[in-house]
């Protein structure tokens, strides 16, 4: 990654476990993409812990997020699996990001997937399996 460090992208516990291995835990066109985001629209907060903030689970999430086995295990969710962030930009809102990545995302060159979560104020991206190059869901 070029923009990002792992602690941006994993809570405390698992940095401290796996350090910059916890990249691994992520899939690979994620990473790309969150790179090429940062990129394209500028500076922007997945995680923040590590500098004293209050983000901790804004890229993989762990059990302590759901407050369960039970809960963490009846979740779905992309975050889990390392095919998710959730992205607070400093120049521009989620709704600008998300109606430009509409436009541009076909012709970026990437060429994989995208979902992205509507009616939220943070950009949820995530690179779930599906067809097409752009699915929005509502939470």
């Amino acid at each position: 990654m070029k923009h990002f460090v792992a602690q941006e992208l994993v809570p405390p516990d698992v940095f401290a476990a796996r350090g910059v291995k916890s990249l691994e835990l992520f899939d690979h066109n994620l990473l790309r993409l969150l790179d090429w985001l940062r990129e394209k629209y500028g500076p922007a907060v997945i995680n923040n812990w590590h500098i004293g903030g209050q983000f901790s689970q804004s890229g993989l999430r762990t059990v302590a997020f759901y407050g369960s086995d039970l809960k963490y295990h009846a979740s779905f969710s992309q975050h889990k699996y390392g095919r998710a962030a959730d992205m607070k930009f400093a120049k521009k809102s989620a709704a600008e990001v998300r109606e430009d990545l509409k436009l541009q995302w076909p012709a970026c060159g990437l060429g994989f997937p995208i979902s992205l979560e509507e009616d939220v104020s943070w950009l949820h991206v995530d690179t779930r399996p599906h067809d097409g190059l752009i699915k929005t869901f509502k939470p």
